[in-house]
């Protein structure tokens, strides 16, 4: 981002917009439109990429002062944690801004958590806004398939350049490749000779979109039947491999693959992405602090080969670091089940059965939990993540800012191997109070 005042400048490469110029300095005005009633905010940086639609409610300042953490190593090191910088605004000259109006309504004023803040308790309430990219130029599946909101194979190239917006398809299957999520070819799913035996023995479930699990029994697990065919909210499906691998494999009836994700975000995955930018708040959740040092290290070891796992062992005590996304639960109950008996028949059998549910619980390879990262993306850098508590002695919601947006891993933005970190405020508590004192709000015990 740019920094400075209208006599002095300093450049700081971490991206705040997609297409902000050096040339756009804080002395030049940023515009927003805002839509209230649909909680989109639309920005157009520099020379205006998008039209406003509503009236304009542009506020912008000069930066008198920037403070950056001395501790701060740059951006490839930003896992090292004190990704913070403090702005002092100059005071808000009313003739001189774009909008004449009142910018409150505009910006909204946060408390800061301190370190007697406790954000679990919170946890329901979590948000991140921001102006990044919400379309992704990487595929992705949805959380209905055995790879669950894993990365559609891409060209490698693609894989590479962190910061693309266009990628493409390119991923193998039965020793060919393919450049689109597949619409009109069985998924691998169709090979699996159980499901193909359940199938014709009970024609009926051939169009089924729902899981089909098979037991041996009801105390042995054989296999899971996904759709044969694309199911409605999907685009297609496609073969996966994760970030930082290369080499495609052949995908197996269970694994491999997924369905492609209909989401909004997925919209122009297999095109050149668009240039829009959407700061509605988006609940998310915060992740163990065991599965953000897992993503990390897994990033680490292809990407910073010399760091020893010792550096990043406590990235949260150390680095006051901690990552954000979306968890989400496997539900047995939607599923259909089907015993095979010893004389190869297949039966139908409840959920409700305890003898079943431990079964699939505990031995079948069925992901039950699944954990999808973003939206938080390229453009989010410095952006908020908070809560929103509610203070019943003034009846009152008050937003709390509990981070500060930092990195991503992989730069596919979503997805199950990128959760985006964040530096947590409180670890920030006296740094920030060497220079604000108390005269900004500080969350306590809340």
């Amino acid at each position: 981002m740019t920094i400075g005042d209208s006599s002095s400048y300093s450049y700081v490469d971490k991206p705040v917009a997609s297409r902000l110029k050096k040339s756009d300095l804080w002395t030049e005005p940023i515009s927003a439109s805002v839509q209230q009633q649909g909680m989109v905010n639309r920005i157009a940086v520099g020379d205006g990429e998008e039209e406003a639609e509503e009236e304009d409610l542009g506020e912008w300042r000069r930066a008198e002062k920037v403070i950056l953490h001395k501790k701060f190593q740059g951006e490839a090191l930003s896992w090292k944690g004190y990704d913070f910088a403090l702005l002092k605004l100059a005071p808000r000259d009313s003739s001189a801004s774009k909008s004449k109006k009142d910018p409150r309504g505009i910006i909204a004023p946060a408390c800061l958590a301190s370190h007697k803040y406790n954000a679990g308790r919170h946890w329901r309430n979590t948000y991140f806004s921001g102006y990044g990219r919400r379309y992704i130029p990487h595929c992705l599946t949805n959380g209905a398939g055995p790879v669950k909101y894993g990365v559609c194979g891409r060209p490698v190239a693609c894989t590479k350049d962190h910061r693309t917006r266009e990628c493409g398809l390119n991923f193998l299957y039965q020793g060919k490749k393919h450049k689109k999520c597949l619409t009109n070819i069985d998924t691998p799913s169709a090979t699996d000779p159980l499901c193909s035996s359940l199938r014709k023995s009970h024609p009926k479930l051939h169009g089924e979109e729902r899981l089909i699990h098979i037991l041996q029994g009801k105390q042995k697990y054989l296999t899971t039947c996904y759709p044969k065919r694309a199911p409605k909210g999907s685009r297609g499906w496609c073969t996966t491999r994760a970030p930082g691998v290369d080499d495609d494999e052949e995908p197996g009836p269970t694994k491999g693959w997924g369905f492609c994700s209909g989401e909004e975000s997925q919209k122009h995955c297999n095109e050149e992405t668009p240039e829009k930018q959407n700061t509605t708040a988006y609940r998310l959740g915060i992740l163990n602090s065991a599965f953000c040092k897992l993503q990390l290290g897994k990033n680490l070891r292809v990407e910073q080969p010399e760091v020893k796992p010792d550096e990043y062992v406590d990235i949260e005590g150390k680095a006051g670091l901690f990552c954000v996304g979306r968890n989400y639960s496997h539900h047995f109950e939607k599923d259909l089940f089907y015993q095979r008996t010893g004389d190869g028949h297949f039966s139908k059998v409840s959920w409700s059965d305890k003898q079943v549910e431990d079964t699939l619980q505990h031995h079948s390879h069925v992901q039950q939990r699944a954990v999808s990262g973003g939206p938080v993306c390229f453009g989010d850098s410095g952006g908020p993540l908070f809560q929103l508590v509610y203070e019943p002695a003034r009846n009152l919601v008050r937003p709390v800012l509990i981070g500060v947006f930092s990195f991503i891993l992989w730069g596919t933005c979503q997805g199950e191997d990128e959760p985006g970190y964040f530096g947590r405020v409180d670890f920030a508590e006296n740094w920030i109070r060497q220079y604000v004192g108390d005269s900004v709000c500080w969350a306590g015990n809340m």
